[in-house]
């Protein structure tokens, strides 16, 4: 809801109401408060409770239990978040309200997250999915897939995080909820982020750089809606991500150019957490650059805002970076008392992570059920069975979606059509059980190189499409060239000793057609032109390849 609609619910407080309907209105206001101003919205949210008390109203304690709870997430108060909502959730249940139960579910899977005990979120999470799909809630399904997303990346797995992030995204579109979306593009950026350092860690600094720029173009979609609707937290986290995204390409100093800004934010939206977290991040940066007793008065200061939140992991983390600063600055008393009571807190933690994994898998594998059989038949459906990749029927439909759309905001489709050279000699050769293992290899060379939003597809055979949304031709060469030297320098020898792969590209985009089938044949054009000109290319030329 837009900001003029908040003000005029806020002029009807002063309207003479009944207790009931005064009620409604605080918990409504408060509810759209939790981004904006969460500790107005916790008084609010508190009045709620005691007019609601005092006048028998569980339904309207319940609700204002809630969003008091919202609001005290938003100020990190975990603790008094997992009471309220404890509370909440007994109400709701005695009143069989299955949707205020999801609802609170959500929040205690969110919470958990943050105290970082995943086994316990997936649960929480798992239980609020379950009743959104229930009732059809299709904006809080979003809601709910994002966050298991969200504690996918901290277990590991980007990739499956990314493909939650898709999905949530999806169904944003679908409900127009253009808000929510914000925290999408912003949790998928942090999941390319992530994959950015592990290809920093393995020395491939080109696909580094190119996670890390997927990363930026994501956030500047997060900022703009985050502007757009006065979202303080929202702006901080997308600030704090492109700092990290920055850093992830070695340019500290630009990372460092956004702190004053983040800091701003974050201690404006009074949530501790994020400003602990960006306090961190800042730290290190200032040590990395030798700036060593800046650093460590920053690391401090996260520190032991991490302890008041009961974040032993982040206190861990911190306590290890700021051993290494005191260590810079000379100070090897401090730097060995801070590496010890790093090491007591991860021996803590690491007792009981044996429990809490074993949660954690127990809840993913539920969720994986509560899919139930439809979400097995869709993806037979939807799915090409080799590669696990979109079949015909699904690219087909996903493109006149996404063509249908760029239409409405103006923006371009790309589409790439990839074929894998001399695949019937490799099969001839061989053997098929060969060849069907370099097509589901392609096929996973294809997905991840993937944004988010874009659609990688077997589209026949050997044949492959990738679409790119709202990105030109010359963007979607670039990538292509990368899927094509990609599958040039894989290990094929794993397969086979003798074995060697290429691909061939054509592009097109939909500047110049109002359907899919003109793009189609224009791009089959290009790849057979690819194809003409000897193989292992892309075309048309639209970059020199670096």
């Amino acid at each position: 809801m837009k900001i003029a609609s908040l003000k005029d619910l806020e002029t009807r407080l002063h309207e003479p109401l009944p207790v009931h309907e005064r009620v409604r209105l605080l918990n409504e206001i408060s509810e759209q408060l939790y981004e904006r101003e969460p500790a107005r919205g916790a008084a609010l949210a508190r009045e709620a409770i005691e007019l609601a008390r005092a006048t028998g109203d569980t339904p309207g304690e319940a609700q204002a239990l809630y969003c008091l709870g919202r609001n005290l997430y938003s100020q990190a108060d975990y603790p008094a978040v997992l009471e309220t909502q404890g509370t909440a959730l007994s109400l709701f249940s005695a009143m069989g309200n299955a949707e205020g139960e999801a609802r609170c579910c959500n929040l205690l899977g969110i919470t958990h997250r943050q105290l970082a005990d995943y086994g316990r979120a997936l649960e929480m999470y798992d239980a609020a999915l379950k009743g959104f799909r229930d009732a059809g809630d299709l904006k809080w399904q979003a809601r709910v897939i994002s966050n298991i997303g969200a504690v996918e990346i901290q277990l590991g797995n980007h990739t499956a995080a990314l493909e939650l992030f898709d999905q949530a995204l999806d169904l944003r579109r679908e409900t127009d909820d253009n808000e929510g979306a914000g925290f999408d593009l912003n949790n998928a950026a942090f999941g390319h982020v992530q994959r950015a350092l592990q290809h920093r860690a393995a020395q491939d600094e080109v696909s580094c750089r190119a996670e890390a720029q997927n990363a930026l173009r994501l956030l500047d979609r997060a900022l703009a809606i985050a502007r757009q609707y006065g979202y303080k937290r929202l702006e901080a986290f997308c600030l704090q991500t492109m700092g990290e995204a920055h850093q992830a390409m070695s340019q500290p100093e630009v990372a460092l150019g956004l702190a004053d800004q983040f800091l701003k934010l974050a201690h404006d939206s009074d949530d501790k957490w994020i400003e602990a977290y960006g306090l961190a991040c800042i730290g290190e940066i200032r040590h990395q650059l030798g700036q060593h007793a800046d650093g460590v008065a920053l690391l401090k200061r996260a520190q032991h805002m991490f302890e008041a939140l009961g974040s032993r992991d982040e206190t861990a983390r911190v306590l290890r970076n700021l051993s290494q600063a005191h260590e810079a600055a000379g100070e090897l008393a401090e730097a060995l008392a801070c590496l010890r009571r790093a090491g007591m807190i991860e021996q803590s933690l690491k007792r009981e992570d044996t429990e809490r994994r074993a949660r954690a898998l127990s809840a993913r594998r539920r969720l994986d059920q509560a899919s139930g059989e439809t979400e097995r038949y869709r993806r037979l459906a939807m799915e090409d069975a080799l590669t696990g990749l979109a079949n015909r029927r699904q690219l087909d439909e996903r493109l006149a979606t996404l063509m249908r759309e760029a239409q409405v905001r103006g923006t371009v489709v790309t589409i790439a059509l990839a074929d894998v050279d001399h695949f019937k000699g490799i099969n001839d050769r061989f053997s098929h059980a060969v060849g069907d293992e370099v097509l589901r290899c392609v096929g996973e060379i294809l997905r991840s190189h993937c944004r988010l939003g874009d659609v990688a597809g077997r589209y026949s055979g050997e044949e492959f499409m990738l679409v790119f949304r709202a990105l030109d031709i010359r963007s979607a060469t670039e990538i292509c060239e990368r899927v094509r030297r990609a599958v040039e320098i894989y290990d094929w020898r794993s397969i086979h000793p003798q074995l060697r792969v290429t691909v061939s590209l054509g592009l097109a985009s939909s500047t110049s057609f109002e359907n899919p089938r003109g793009v189609l044949d224009a791009a089959d054009h290009w790849l057979y032109e690819a194809k003409h000109h000897g193989r292992n290319q892309v075309q048309p030329v639209t970059v020199v390849p670096a």
